[in-house]
């Protein structure tokens, strides 16, 4: 891993000095004896010592095991299945979004009018990464409970993988990662240069992650800067404020909330991409990742619509790990809105991420909040209604770094799977972000949470 300091050409942000004095300021130590305590410090300190930071600069804000959990095999390799199963329903989804009334009105497609532009772009290529969100029913079986191709936790998974050591059934993000990245150097002829971007806002909450992400490269390098600083060049590329020719975005900005709120310049990138000036890593393609296709998944209609993506095997084997989910329609919603906290254990979610990431959980609020909440879901229509997945908490020591202790909690566990495309053209499953909190309904956030990769098993 690169130091900092030779980063600075290609960290366009204004912090680089204060990310370098906390990665270098001293560290917290253990009392003698205590060994549990002094392994879940060292982990600590690799993750600052990396600038693996999140949300608190200079310190690693979240709780710390000094184990990671073993995942058996057989849940990898179900993982693994179910990792397939949505590629191939969201690749056939692609192949009938362009002549299905159906299928757009279902998904509310396109968002705004430049994203059925993009999807002209780029439905000929295959998405090369993407991450999965998964809950566990009584604590063992996954549930798909989101699908994200615009996601972070790849800096802070590989963070993760370098501090609790290499797992002989997962190779790592990184290394897929950067085989994602040469491989769109190489059609682009941009190899000899090696030069891609991050953008982000800018005050983006992502850039100590990207940060990480770009000092960790082998080969080729990986600027991370605002979107603001991307501009034309005379020559027609698109370029850094040094002049320096970017090739190769990384997909962090979401196309409908992009066009709205940075219009100047979502207009030159798209321009970019219809010139064949640019390549997205992963292709501009939000709509794959709106929740409504989880109710899609078990729309009466669905073999009918998608039928030749699955067969009705797999079919009914993807529904198998969907949570009975519904789009949020007025009816459906008046049927729901007035019941009793003991009979709303449902999600109300909205469809589209780039939006807003609300969520309400119908057990945690009263009758007036829940009723609100319908009410807009129901003025929105885009909003799904999902069941909600019983869990069963794993038990878990960790260390708190706010008081130095090991504390000991109950933690409801998420599983983020990270898949990329391989060389032989399918998706691999790369490495798992595993995230505990002692509250079962929010996991975004990671002040009172666990995060950890999977530890080699038995």
């Amino acid at each position: 891993m690169l130091e900092v300091e030779a980063w600075r050409e290609d960290y366009l942000y204004w912090d680089l000095e204060e990310v370098a004095r906390a990665m270098e300021a001293p560290r917290p130590t253990a009392p003698p004896g205590q060994e549990s305590l002094a392994l879940a410090w060292n982990r600590w300190e690799s993750l600052v010592r990396q600038g693996a930071f999140f949300k608190t600069l200079g310190r690693v804000n979240w709780r710390v095991v000094p184990e990671p959990p073993r995942i058996p095999i057989p849940l990898l390799e179900e993982i693994t299945r179910l990792g397939g199963l949505v590629e191939a329903f969201l690749r056939g989804l692609e192949q009938h979004l362009g002549e299905s009334e159906f299928l757009r009105n279902e998904l509310g497609f396109p968002a705004c009018p430049q994203e059925e532009e993009l999807w002209e772009l780029e439905r000929s290529r295959p998405l090369e990464l993407m991450r999965l969100d998964l809950g566990l029913e009584n604590g063992r079986h996954p549930r798909l409970l989101e699908i994200q191709v615009v996601m972070g936790g790849l800096g802070i998974t590989h963070a993760l993988r370098q501090t609790y050591g290499s797992h002989p059934l997962l190779p790592g993000t990184l290394p897929m990662y950067e085989a994602c990245l040469w491989r769109a150097w190489e059609e682009m002829g941009g190899a000899e240069s090696g030069l891609a971007a991050v953008l982000g806002a800018k005050r983006s909450a992502y850039r100590h992650e990207h940060l990480l992400l770009a000092r960790s490269l082998h080969r080729g390098r990986l600027a991370v800067a605002p979107l603001m600083a991307l501009s034309p060049s005379p020559s027609g590329s698109l370029s850094l404020p040094d002049g320096r020719k970017v090739v190769l975005i990384h997909r962090l900005f979401r196309s409908p909330g992009v066009f709205r709120n940075a219009q100047a310049k979502a207009k030159i990138i798209l321009e970019a991409l219809g010139q064949n000036r640019i390549r997205l890593l992963n292709p501009w393609k939000d709509v794959l990742e709106d929740k409504r296709i989880l109710a899609l998944i078990h729309h009466p209609k669905a073999e009918e619509q998608l039928g030749d993506c699955l067969d009705p095997v797999q079919l009914e084997g993807l529904r198998s790990y969907v949570p009975l989910t519904w789009r949020a329609t007025p009816q459906r919603m008046s049927q729901v809105s007035g019941l009793p906290t003991s009979r709303r254990g449902f999600y109300l979610k909205k469809g589209r991420s780039f939006e807003s990431r609300a969520l309400f959980h119908g057990r945690k609020l009263n009758l007036r909040q829940w009723e609100a909440a319908c009410r807009r879901a129901k003025l929105e229509g885009d909003w799904v209604l999902q069941l909600e997945v019983p869990s069963r908490p794993w038990n878990w020591t960790y260390l708190e770094p706010s008081s130095g202790t090991m504390r000991s909690m109950l933690g409801y566990v998420r599983l983020c799977p990270f898949f990329f495309r391989g060389s032989d053209g399918t998706m691999k499953l790369a490495d798992i972000l595993i995230t505990a909190r002692e509250e079962s309904s929010r996991v975004h956030g990671a002040s009172d949470a666990v995060l950890v990769v999977p530890g080699a098993p038995c």
